[in-house]
């Protein structure tokens, strides 16, 4: 099933707030510079939880998002390709 990117990006604050709320997450990382993210950044801070930004060494990155976030952490992309790859 095709998702919309806006749908995808609800579906990841509903579940990040679930898990902050039933204390079973510590940390998120957020590999992203839309700053659509914003109040799920501060939902978890009042929950507790520690929000790690994650950025491409060649992007932008958006300042307000760095601002809010616990840590912020540039990656050049094939570190990236290494964490997630199966």
């Amino acid at each position: 099933m095709h998702r919309s990117e806006k749908a995808v990006d609800t579906q990841i604050c509903c579940d990040a707030i679930q898990l902050a709320s039933l204390n079973k997450m510590a940390r998120l990382f957020l590999y992203t510079n839309d700053t659509d993210f914003l109040p799920l950044i501060e939902t978890l801070k009042v929950f507790g939880c520690n929000v790690s930004l994650i950025r491409l060494r060649n992007k932008d990155t958006n300042k307000k998002l760095a601002e809010e976030s616990d840590s912020y952490h540039v990656m050049n992309e094939s570190k990236i390709l290494q964490a997630f790859a199966k």
